[in-house]
Formats: C-alpha cells, sequence, structure tokens
C-alpha cells in the first residue's frame, strides 16, 4: 500500500488522504497523515517501503514499485512474513524484492538507469 500511494501525485495524495480515518490496527501503526506524508516521502526516495508491524502485529513486510514503460508505477511486488524469521535478512530480502519488481518492470518495456540500494 505504501508503495502505491507513495508513487501518486501530490494532489490526488491529498484528496485520498483528506477525512480519510487512519485506524490504529497496531502499536506500529501510523495514525497521522503528516506523518504517514513523510514516510511515503522516503519510500520514493529509496524505491521500497518497509512494514514493521503496521498491519500485522509481529509481521516484517518489504515491497517495491513496478513501473510501466513510461515509467508509471502500476503495482508492487512485496514479501511478507513473521519479524523474527525475517529480521536478519532485511538487506537480503529488500534486495531481492527490488531486484524482482525490476524485471517485472523492464518485462513491461520500462528501463531505469538507478541501480538497486
Amino acid at each position: 500500500g505504501k508503495v502505491l500511494l507513495a508513487h501518486l501525485p501530490g494532489t490526488e495524495l491529498d484528496r485520498v488522504l483528506d477525512g480519510w480515518d487512519l485506524p490504529v490496527i497496531t502499536a506500529q501503526t501510523i495514525t497521522d497523515a503528516e506523518l504517514l506524508k513523510k514516510e511515503l516521502a522516503q519510500v520514493k526516495d529509496l524505491g521500497f517501503a518497509q512494514n514493521n508491524g503496521e498491519s500485522e502485529p509481529d509481521t516484517l513486510s518489504i515491497g517495491a514499485p513496478i513501473r510501466d514503460a513510461t515509467g508509471r508505477v502500476i503495482a508492487a511486488m512485496s514479501v511478507a512474513g513473521p519479524w523474527a524469521r525475517m529480521d536478519g535478512e532485511i538487506a537480503a530480502l529488500r534486495f531481492a524484492v527490488m531486484e524482482a519488481a525490476g524485471v517485472a518492470s523492464q518485462r513491461l518495456g520500462h528501463h531505469s538507469r538507478k541501480t538497486v540500494r
């Protein structure tokens, strides 16, 4: 979700978040629209999103954007699992998800000069 929200045009993101109740799901859930916007800006900058128990307790997920031939984000790919089993593998999982999303994007005609971080 964060990957898709992060790549909405600013005015569209504002429209989506305007009046949107961000309910508490876990103790980690971001419930403040301004904090969420800051997180989304970081997601866009880094090229991936990480969810640390925000939607499911003790669960970690990492997502990356899939782009079409024009560079527009049209989907996202992610991996999720129990925090305890994934914690030591975050960097490797992030690389794998970003690489797989990059391959999917290339198959859709997207060509990027940006390297995976």
